[in-house]
């Protein structure tokens, strides 16, 4: 399952999918909830399907779909077995929307004022990231301490 193939989470997985592009790494969130649908779709586009819906997984090997069945208690547990099962080292200099996984492109402070971010927060920060997808801005605030603190962790333990 090693390489570059793309990554698609189901929505009960929304959560580490963000954290997983948090980490620049792209992962789609399946276009359906159907799961005859979302079994078409990772057939398709010859991607993998990251569920915990152990029922999906077994049917995903069956129709020969990439698969990977996503367990653990935490976040981090998640993640190590993301990252480890499939090869995946974080890349924290890539800059991905959190929402729709499109590719962000870097703005001057004066357009991010212009996309409505707050004065204090144009003052306090000098990188911004725009999303032309969903219009979002984004700012490696102080949360990035806890990303570059999760993305150390991966690597440490890529290493083992």
């Amino acid at each position: 399952m090693r390489g570059s193939r793309r990554l698609v989470a189901d929505v009960m997985l929304a959560k580490l999918a963000r954290w997983i592009r948090l980490l620049g790494i792209s992962v789609e969130s399946a276009p359906y909830v159907n799961d005859e649908r979302i079994l078409r779709y990772v057939k398709r586009t010859k991607s993998i399907l990251l569920t915990s819906d152990k029922a999906l997984y077994r049917r995903a090997l069956k129709a020969g779909a990439g698969s990977l069945l996503v367990q653990g208690d935490s976040l981090a547990a998640q993640l190590k077995l993301v990252f480890g099962a499939l090869g995946l080292a974080p890349d924290t200099n890539r800059e991905i929307c959190t929402l729709c996984n499109s590719p962000l492109r870097k703005i001057s402070p004066e357009s991010a004022t212009r996309h409505r971010v707050p004065k204090r927060i144009v003052e306090r920060y000098n990188e911004f990231y725009y999303c032309r997808r969903c219009k979002k801005v984004y700012w490696r605030g102080t949360h990035m301490k806890r990303v570059m603190k999760v993305a150390s962790l991966l690597k440490a333990h890529r290493r083992h």
